[in-house]
């Protein structure tokens, strides 16, 4: 059985090579780790200090803690559209299923969106 600290160092190594970062911050650490320990995480911070990476991060989380729930959507709520998109742009280009939720005149549309993945 792999315990958490080894999650953790996989999850940490998966995620640097796939931003193509060197580390990560404080808190980026501390979020990711609580994340392993399927612990919720509620990050508020100003912007430009690492929010971003803990929800771009968390689906390869998923894919490394829960393998088995290969099918897990991890949702992330923005009011900023402009900020969502450029979110989903990035996570696109380093190959995350990424669907943005926002633009549809209704419920069924979104409904179908998702079901696509």
């Amino acid at each position: 059985m792999v315990d958490d600290v080894e999650l953790i160092a996989l999850a940490r190594e998966r995620i640097l090579q796939t931003f193509q970062i060197e580390s990560l911050k404080d808190l980026q650490r501390e979020a990711l780790e609580m994340l392993v320990g399927s612990r919720d995480v509620f990050v508020i911070q100003p912007q430009g200090l690492g929010k971003s990476l803990i929800f771009q991060s968390t689906p390869l989380l998923f894919n490394i803690v829960r393998p088995k729930c290969s099918n897990s959507i991890v949702l992330i709520i923005s009011l900023l559209v402009s900020f969502m998109l450029d979110q989903v742009r990035f996570l696109k280009s380093v190959r995350i299923s990424t669907e943005i939720i926002g633009d549809e005149k209704n419920c069924e549309q979104a409904r179908k969106r998702v079901e696509r993945r």
